[in-house]
């Protein structure tokens, strides 16, 4: 996809001009099938987690095939969206977050509880693809990378957008 397109697409959702380059990293995830179903190092991929409580973006592009087995990002639809449950679970999980060493702080973030989906009728979905899909997301949504059960390795190029909220690069008034 040509990047004045996505550029476009990000700048109507961020209410912001694109004014600097998204941050670039590209990861490849697997597991032995010995450590399927078991907690990892990587805790703040693996939790129910939002990003930031504004709307940010991040384009995920598939580098090879990526389905349920191989970890999938998961979303939740409409999880972006402001409203006084998501304000209410967002400052439960910021009292929580305070309450923790300052080592945890680092190492962790909080996971949203499921029984936030179950109150608000919201589904945990699995975005599968065959390599060179490419997804565009809101990050202030609820998501998580999906889980193991193969030993294929899942590649994933991101680019964040989060940059552009950086006072270094804010419009002066």
């Amino acid at each position: 996809m040509d990047d004045l397109i996505v550029n476009q697409v990000v700048s109507a959702v961020v209410r912001k001009d694109i004014t600097v380059p998204p941050s670039v990293t590209v990861e490849t995830t697997s597991f032995a099938k010995e450590d399927f179903n078991v907690s990892t190092q990587d805790e703040r991929s693996d939790c129910l987690h939002f990003d930031v409580s504004y709307p940010t973006m991040k384009t995920l592009l598939y580098m090879n095939d990526v389905d349920e087995a191989n970890g999938a990002f998961r979303y939740v639809r409409r999880s972006h969206r402001f409203t006084l449950a998501r304000l209410w679970m967002e400052y439960l999980l910021s009292v929580r977050f305070y309450r923790w060493p300052k080592a945890r702080q680092v190492s962790e973030t909080p996971e949203v509880p499921g029984s936030f989906l179950a109150r608000n009728r919201l589904t945990l979905e699995s975005i599968c693809g065959k390599a060179n899909t490419m997804i565009i997301v809101n990050t202030s949504g609820l998501h998580r990378r999906g889980d193991f059960s193969t030993t294929r390795e899942r590649t994933v190029l991101f680019r964040s957008f989060k940059g552009l909220y950086s006072s270094r690069y804010r419009e002066s008034a």
